[in-house]
C-alpha cells in the first residue's frame, strides 16, 4: 500500500460506499432526464474530486469549519481542536491534512481535550496526513472501520495520553519518515 494509484482508489469506492449509492440507477429503455444525469455526475464529483483550502490556525481559523466544504486542507500554525470525521455521513472518500511549511515543528494539530483522539476517523475513507504534528489527545490518530486507509508522511505524533497511532477493525495505514514518541501507552496500537 505504499503508493495508492487513482485506479486503486476508484476500485475501492464501491467497497466503501455501503451507506450511500448513486442517486439514479438507469437501465436500458429508461427515459433519462438531464437532472438525473447531473445529479449522478455531482455525486461522483463529490466522492472523487479534491477541494483545497488553506487554514491559518494562528489567525483563528479552524480545520473543523474547513471540513464542511473542503477535503484537502493546508494548515498553518497551531490548531487547538479535536478532529472527528464520521465519513458515514459524507460523500467524500479522500481527505488530505497537510502542513503548509513542510516542517511538522511549525504546523500542528493539538487536541483541545485529551478525552478524545486528536484526529479520529470512522468509516471508509483514504486519509493522508503530511508535514504535521498531532499531539495532546487521548490518541494522536485513531482510525477504525474496514476500508479506512491512511498514509502518514513526515509527521510527529507525540504527547498523547494513550497510543500515538491506533488502527483497528481492518483499517490499514502506511507510515513514512515520521516520529512517534512520548505517548502514554505505546507508540502504536492495533486490533
Amino acid at each position: 500500500m505504499r503508493h495508492l494509484t487513482l485506479i486503486t482508489l476508484i476500485c475501492l469506492l464501491p467497497m466503501a460506499s455501503s451507506a450511500q449509492s448513486m442517486p439514479h440507477t438507469l437501465t436500458d429503455g429508461d427515459i433519462i432526464y438531464a437532472d438525473q444525469i447531473n445529479e449522478n455526475f455531482e455525486y461522483l464529483l463529490k466522492r472523487t474530486a479534491l477541494h483545497q483550502t488553506n487554514v491559518d490556525c494562528d489567525a483563528g481559523e479552524t480545520i473543523t469549519a474547513a471540513l464542511e466544504k473542503y477535503n484537502h486542507i493546508i494548515i498553518s500554525g497551531t490548531c487547538n481542536e479535536n478532529i472527528f470525521i464520521d465519513n458515514s455521513f459524507s460523500l467524500q472518500k479522500t481527505l488530505i491534512l497537510e502542513g503548509a511549511s513542510g516542517n511538522p515543528d511549525n504546523d500542528k494539530i493539538v487536541a483541545l481535550t485529551s478525552d478524545n483522539a486528536t484526529v479520529h476517523i470512522v468509516w471508509p475513507i483514504f486519509v493522508k496526513i503530511k508535514d504535521l504534528t498531532l499531539s495532546g489527545g487521548d490518541r494522536g490518530l485513531h482510525m477504525h472501520y474496514q476500508g479506512t486507509m491512511g498514509q502518514i508522511d513526515n509527521c510527529i505524533i507525540e504527547n498523547n495520553k494513550k497510543d500515538g497511532i491506533a488502527v483497528w477493525t481492518a483499517a490499514a495505514i502506511d507510515i513514512e519518515n515520521s516520529i512517534v514518541r512520548n505517548n502514554g501507552l505505546d507508540g502504536w496500537g492495533n486490533g
